[in-house]
């Protein structure tokens, strides 16, 4: 995949928000669901919290390049 494209920038931070969950839950939902810096992406994107949910349910954990 081109790492230029937009699907390819989309999956990175889809993974990066698995990642923030996987190391620490409870501050993980705060960033996306409270006043953390992340709401902005939640808000700005069904898009990613479809795919963040997704990705999460087929045992996606953030690693890199792993896309399910």
């Amino acid at each position: 995949m081109d790492t230029n494209s937009e699907e390819w920038k989309h999956q990175c931070l889809v993974r990066s928000i698995i990642r923030r969950r996987v190391e620490d839950r409870d501050k993980a939902h705060k960033d996306l669901y409270g006043d953390g810096k992340w709401v902005g992406w939640f808000k700005k994107s069904p898009r990613v919290a479809e795919d963040v949910l997704r990705q999460w349910k087929l045992g996606n954990r953030g690693k890199e390049g792993d896309w399910k």
